[in-house]
């Protein structure tokens, strides 16, 4: 491969150095056991992802392309080239709406990340702990790009997890190939010119296939910037280059020097999702859930519901009357009718049964979003539900936090709560020994000397289950 010159001062050279350089001894303990907690979370996600209508389609899409049997699509019994590999299942890893998220950076981060990771480590044989570390790597730069960008961002139309979390899956995939920061710079502007996403496609199955263009996306520059194609240097501060494109001028360089200090992983945190809906209504949700636990409480009662949120949970869970699974996942109404009436909210809330269930319609008219500037005070998504009760009483709750990410929840119970969600996700497609086989893979996953124990499970899974939106 030829050698490139790589401009000292640059934002892009400095993500470069920063990843190339980057060891696995460096990462502290609680960033690698971080990640393994996250790594488990999305495995689980996408497979049952691979059971739903849009995984399925992918899955027949990519296979029909055929090329080298490279890595394994999940629950496809096959391999395909690793770019192709890591499309199909990043398309998986988003669709169900279950993934792990980042607050500040208002960006779901692993869905692109690591399917790239899956795709590329299984294709180059790395080792468990190279994998972590590019998982990790992937996730810290995406995560502050996104920072950096928000929130004018994702308010101008722009779907983080699509457009920068093309980046995060070259930085990971970058490095599983090994690349110096001089390759680096050139994968990360051939990156730039593939990102791509926007908000209107959120409720279609088109949202999903955006963050699998990503990860698709992250490995083709990868692997293209390894046979010496180049790209922009300066991908992110050039002239027309994405900050000024994407990012509409901003001008905040200071933040590459931020990278790993602290890690995303360590703080803010990565918060992992209790419900398979927008993170911006698990608030009211853990609020409407409150009410239900109330004594003498009963749904068949309710008169009204009030449910008061910061404003930034209406700019994206604004869907009045879903007309399909979903976009019932931003929608208030359905989702506190659902917790309301159900006394719970998973991964069977969201099916076409349910959004067409009577009690729920007839629920869905009584709830009344509002938008609350004090809210926000209290956090980015605090929520306050008031039921009104025929009978004149009225139960309410408010919460500012989802489980993850409240300081109250020690680790063990947050933990117990994963592996319950994993279990639960996983036992959609693949028989309970394997599914306990993966929790024990992944708690050594840094001792593993490669995905191949990993990849045999998911390789063979049937995808003949029952869908998580109620079709076959």
């Amino acid at each position: 491969m030829p050698a490139t010159f790589v401009s000292e001062a640059g934002v892009t050279a400095r993500i470069a150095r920063f990843v190339a350089a980057a060891e696995s001894p460096a990462l502290p303990a609680p960033v690698v056991a971080h990640a393994k907690d996250s790594f488990l979370d999305a495995l689980g996600i996408t497979l049952a992802g691979s059971a739903e209508p849009a995984g399925v389609i992918m899955a027949k899409h990519a296979q029909r392309a055929g090329g080298a049997p490279e890595a394994t699509i999940f629950g496809a019994m096959r391999k395909v080239p690793t770019a192709v590999a890591a499309g199909a299942n990043g398309v998986s890893a988003h669709v169900v709406g279950f993934s792990d998220f980042s607050v500040p950076a208002l960006l779901h981060p692993s869905v692109a990340v690591l399917p790239a990771v899956w795709a590329l480590a299984e294709a180059r044989q790395a080792s468990g702990m190279t994998v972590l570390l590019a998982y990790v790597l992937g996730l810290e730069v995406s995560c502050k790009i996104a920072r950096a960008l928000t929130p004018d961002f994702t308010a101008r139309g722009f779907h983080p997890c699509a457009v920068v979390g093309t980046f995060g899956a070259v930085v990971a995939a970058g490095k599983i190939i090994g690349l110096d920061a001089a390759a680096l710079a050139n994968a990360l502007g051939i990156a730039g010119v593939r990102a791509s996403g926007i908000k209107v496609a959120m409720g279609t199955m088109a949202k999903a296939y955006a963050v699998g263009h990503a990860a698709e996306g992250g490995v083709a520059a990868a692997e293209l910037a390894e046979l010496g194609y180049t790209g922009p240097e300066n991908v992110f501060e050039g002239h027309d280059g994405f900050f000024q494109t994407f990012g509409n001028g901003i001008d905040s360089p200071g933040w590459a020097d931020t990278l790993g200090q602290p890690w995303e992983f360590e703080n803010p945190g990565i918060t992992i999702k209790p419900y398979p809906a927008c993170t911006r209504s698990h608030p009211a949700i853990d609020a409407a859930l409150d009410v239900c636990a109330q004594p003498d409480f009963r749904s068949g009662d309710i008169d009204l519901v009030r449910c008061e949120v910061s404003p930034s949970v209406l700019q994206v869970v604004k869907v009045v009357s879903p007309r399909n699974p979903m976009e019932a996942k931003f929608s208030l109404p359905f989702c506190m009718a659902a917790a309301l009436i159900d006394g719970n909210v998973g991964a069977d809330t969201f099916t076409a049964e349910k959004l067409n269930d009577g009690a729920i319609q007839q629920l869905m008219r009584r709830v009344q979003p509002r938008a609350v500037d004090a809210l926000a005070q209290r956090g980015a998504f605090a929520a306050k539900v008031s039921v009104y009760l025929k009978s004149g009483a009225v139960y309410q709750s408010q919460r500012d936090f989802n489980l993850w990410d409240r300081p109250d929840v020690a680790a063990p119970e947050k933990h117990e709560q994963l592996l319950r969600k994993f279990r639960q996700c996983a036992g959609r497609v693949l028989g309970g020994e394997d599914v306990e086989n993966i929790i024990t893979i992944v708690d050594a996953l840094d001792l593993e000397p490669d995905l191949e124990r990993l990849m045999r499970i998911l390789r063979c899974s049937s995808t003949s289950t029952k869908s998580l939106n109620g079709s076959p």
